[in-house]
């Protein structure tokens, strides 16, 4: 839930693509599982060529993909507080403290590739950009991603002017 204490970043572009992957992955995957299942106690010599570890592993495998990846494509983007940032990618779950943020920035996409893509960049103390892609517009989010940007901005602010050991 949104309110004026929190932002939300949710990349729905790469939630649709991620979401058509896993049920391709799946779609592939999911027809061959009762002949996985039938074959299990089958002889190897009466497979059909194959030995049974490589039919698990080209049609068990993307089955386990689709599913992890369904699993996961729901969470992914960045939720922030008074407490700081929660980024959430397919790999992992990063929280970020407002005292380590020093600067925030928005790099709007430019080019093609992860090097040009869009999104939030994190300054640090140190002097360190972190680029945050799964903050990334989707087409169409004009004003709601600048009010986004802009509540975010104040909750930095809020925080820099609030806090003892960061504040200037």
């Amino acid at each position: 839930m949104n309110d004026d204490r929190t932002v939300e970043f949710v990349p729905r572009d790469e939630r649709i693509r991620l979401t058509v992957l896993a049920v391709l992955l799946l779609a592939f995957g999911l027809p061959q599982l009762p002949e996985l299942v039938r074959a299990w106690g089958v002889p190897e010599d009466e497979l059909i060529h194959f030995p049974q570890w490589m039919f698990w592993l080209m049609f068990g495998g993307p089955v386990a993909v689709g599913l992890a990846l369904l699993g996961r494509v729901g969470l992914l983007g960045l939720r922030a507080d008074a407490q700081g940032l929660v980024n959430r990618s397919l790999v992992e779950t990063r929280t970020t403290p407002w005292c380590e943020v020093a600067a925030i920035g928005y790099r709007p996409r430019h080019t093609w590739g992860p090097a040009g893509a869009a999104g939030l960049v994190l300054t640090d103390r140190q002097g360190r950009d972190t680029h945050l892609a799964s903050t990334a517009p989707s087409p169409g989010d004009g004003a709601a991603q600048e009010a986004r940007l802009s509540r975010l901005h104040a909750l930095h602010t809020g925080h820099l002017t609030a806090c003892p050991s960061c504040g200037s």
